[in-house]
């Protein structure tokens, strides 16, 4: 297996070898994806990785199911909620590009 490094820098930052650049489709100002599987990191290029999750196919099925056999139990919200949450959250700006300082855990 050909191992292809990088330096970290002081401030935890790399620059991504021309190799992997190539190889990923890579051009300046694109976004990088991590996949982790255990102590495995892959560096894959977002645009052109679709996340399957074998799980959420079967839990809508599921969900989809039971709406149908169940449907007096399915009620909207009340609109006095609706009405606070908005009221709540109204001057709330989310960013969901931005940095996330610290370790986050998985």
């Amino acid at each position: 297996m050909a191992v292809i490094t990088s330096k970290l820098t002081e401030r935890s930052q790399t620059t991504v070898p021309p190799a992997i650049r190539k190889v990923l489709g890579l051009h300046p100002g694109d976004q990088m994806g991590y996949v982790i599987k255990g102590e495995e990191v892959m560096l894959v290029n977002p645009e052109k990785t679709t996340h399957e999750d074998p799980a959420v196919e079967h839990f809508l099925f599921l969900l989809q199911r039971d709406i149908a056999e169940n449907t007096r139990h399915v009620r909207s919200f009340p609109t006095e909620l609706i009405a606070r949450a908005r009221a709540l959250t109204s001057n709330v700006v989310i960013d969901h590009d931005a940095h996330i300082d610290g370790e986050i855990e998985f």
